[in-house]
């Protein structure tokens, strides 16, 4: 479908970021689990403040779509190789450095929704973290197999 492998990958990462975000509204809120949501982190991020309209709403929606996909792309270009073995050890690996670069900066430069939060929100945030690895590991794989 795709022949670019570049963009499989982005796409790949926007569609794990989406079962990403998925999780981490499930988990606050079914679960309550999370306190702060990665929505209201990216917008503190990019807006320097929390979402207060729909508008900030959809500008941290895009930045953490665009963030995905942007690592996706990484992903496949640099961690794996083209048709190389395991793609969901080293998927769930990137997202966990991902995970734990963005907690650092976070507690590095005190940004407020990333440096004071509670352990049950981290583990949750690092759950939402292996499910984007998995998925994008797992499509990864799935383009790498079909377009062979």
């Amino acid at each position: 479908m795709f022949k670019d492998r570049l963009l499989r990958g982005a796409l790949a990462g926007i569609i794990a970021s989406l079962f990403m975000i998925a999780w981490n509204l499930f988990s606050y809120y079914i679960l309550h689990f999370v306190k702060i949501t990665w929505l209201e982190s990216l917008s503190q991020l990019v807006l320097g403040q929390p979402p207060k309209n729909i508008l900030d709403f959809f500008a941290a929606f895009g930045s953490l779509i665009i963030w995905n996909g942007f690592l996706g792309g990484i992903f496949v270009s640099f961690i794996i190789p083209e048709r190389s073995g395991n793609y969901l050890g080293r998927a769930v690996g990137f997202g966990y450095i991902i995970w734990f670069i963005l907690y650092s900066l976070g507690t590095l430069y005190k940004i407020e929704t990333l440096h004071i939060v509670s352990p049950v929100t981290v583990f949750s945030n690092w759950i939402a973290m292996i499910i984007y690895g998995i998925v994008l590991g797992w499509i990864t794989k799935w383009w790498d197999t079909h377009e062979a």
